[in-house]
């Protein structure tokens, strides 16, 4: 399966779930993105309080 396939593929399935579940899957992504940008800035000022 090329890219494009898949992009199709998963785009189908999205339309397949309800906004409720799309709403899930958003939040989730943010929630990820948030803890990575976290991390990255913990790492680049290891002295840096938490707070």
């Amino acid at each position: 399966m090329n890219a494009s396939a898949a992009l199709a593929q998963q785009i189908e399935r999205y339309r397949q779930m309800t906004g409720e579940e799309r709403l899930s899957i958003a939040l989730g992504l943010h929630e990820m993105s948030c803890d990575i940008a976290r991390e990255g800035i913990r790492h680049g000022h290891p002295g840096a309080d938490p707070c």
